[in-house]
């Protein structure tokens, strides 16, 4: 996280997942569909995460666009991870969601909905995307997901944020 204020960094991509399996919720989730469903998300994994410690630590900074995969559960809303940023004031004019498209241009099967983040979303190509793969032959693989989707939002903001320039983050 503090490496985004050292190098001057405008845009930061995050695809995240739960940690460990007591952070998903008693249904099998960890969807952020209430203000008060974060909330008791977060106070409950406040000393067992360093969400939260980025959390604090973003909250601070009032420039960094934080783009957030949505996540691949077939949920309504997205994971708690991007989903909180809806509901904090210091953080939601900075954020955006991701949902990721199939091939066929509709919202991708797995593929976690924007709902309550709706005014705070976003969809990109998600499906069958060429990706580097440090584990392969030729060093590249296919994938699907919202990881897949968010890095083209990240791009197209950091081209939008050189192109206009006197914009702010927000």
């Amino acid at each position: 996280f503090y490496r985004t204020i050292n190098y001057d960094i405008d845009i930061v991509n995050m695809s995240w997942g739960p940690f460990h399996e007591t952070e998903i919720g008693s249904n099998g989730t960890y969807s952020c569909n209430s203000e008060s469903s974060c909330e008791s998300w977060i106070d409950n994994y406040r000393d067992e995460t360093y969400f939260y410690d980025y959390l604090e630590y973003m909250s601070t900074y009032d420039d960094i666009i934080q783009v957030w995969a949505a996540g691949n559960d077939s949920l309504d809303n997205p994971q708690i991870y991007g989903g909180s940023c809806i509901y904090d004031n210091e953080r939601k004019e900075l954020c955006v969601l991701v949902a990721a498209l199939g091939t066929d241009g509709k919202i991708a099967s797995y593929s976690n909905k924007c709902g309550v983040a709706s005014n705070h979303c976003i969809t990109a190509p998600g499906t069958s995307i060429v990706s580097a793969e440090h584990d392969d032959s030729d060093g590249y693989t296919t994938m699907s997901g919202t990881s897949m989707a968010a890095p083209m939002v990240s791009g197209g903001l950091a081209l939008i944020k050189e192109r206009f320039s006197s914009l702010t983050s927000e």
